[in-house]
């Protein structure tokens, strides 16, 4: 019995439930459930497009400069092709004076043997015949020199006996002058360049017993004087021949002197 209960009860649920699936979402054909109609109104709804997107905007063009404000590019010049070396020479050659005179080759001569008077007179008549040429007036004086000796004696047999006299104290080194003058048979001792070496020697002489001996300055520096004439050879040897002083001169190389007078 109670099995029975529970198989009709099982079957009216079920009856109900496929009754409320039927009224509510069964497929019959043209009806709509009311909640459908509800939430759905077709007179409302509207289609909504994609909105279009805006175009970019367009790049402005750059406004042509004013006549004004332009500045003109220089132009630019083709370069000159490098000239070869051989070619700048020949156009430095052609470039120099063609006329250029060559300079004369200058030469300078001594001219020796004047005194100080003929000299002078010599170097005004070369300035008054040619001006351009450079003459250099040169003075210099013989070395002094002191002389050691036994004074002249009164015949050539008292200047022998000296000599012997001279031999027996030690002193070799003598001779007797006898060329003609003031000192003809005087017995030359020795000749020194200077007074200190001659003291010496005429010191050591009276040690020896020499009492006679004497010294003497020779040569007191007489004075000489010569011309050194610059000019090319050709006007050289017009001067040699024209101006007498300088033809009877001793001719020679130019050479540093002790003095140079212009």
């Amino acid at each position: 019995m109670p099995t029975l209960r529970l198989i009709f009860f099982a079957l009216l649920l079920a009856n109900v439930a496929f009754f409320a699936w039927q009224k509510n979402a069964g497929p019959a054909e043209g009806h709509e459930p009311l909640r459908l109609q509800q939430e759905i109104e077709p007179d409302k709804l509207r289609l909504i497009l994609p909105e279009k997107p805006e175009p970019a905007p367009e790049a402005k063009k750059p406004e042509p400069a004013s006549a004004e404000s332009k500045t003109p590019e220089p132009a630019v010049q083709p370069a000159e092709p490098a000239k070869p070396e051989s070619a700048k020479a020949e156009a430095a050659k052609s470039e120099a004076p063609k006329s250029a005179e060559v300079s004369p080759t200058l030469l300078c001569k001594s001219f020796a043997g004047f005194t100080p008077e003929s000299a002078k007179a010599a170097q005004a008549a070369i300035n008054s015949s040619a001006p351009a040429t450079k003459v250099a007036l040169i003075s210099s004086k013989d070395s002094t020199s002191y002389w050691v000796h036994i004074p002249a004696q009164s015949s050539k047999a008292g200047a022998e006996k000296k000599v012997a006299e001279l031999k027996q104290m030690g002193v070799d080194d003598s001779f007797i002058i006898a060329d003609e003058g003031p000192n003809k048979w005087a017995v030359s001792l020795g000749l020194f360049k200077s007074k200190d070496m001659a003291d010496n020697y005429l010191q050591r002489l009276i040690k020896q017993g020499v009492r006679s001996a004497k010294i003497e300055v020779r040569d007191k520096g007489t004075e000489k004087v010569r011309l050194e004439v610059t000019a090319p050879a050709e006007a050289l040897g017009v001067l040699a021949r024209e101006i007498k002083p300088l033809a009877s001169a001793t001719l020679g190389e130019c050479k540093p002197a002790e003095v140079a007078r212009n």
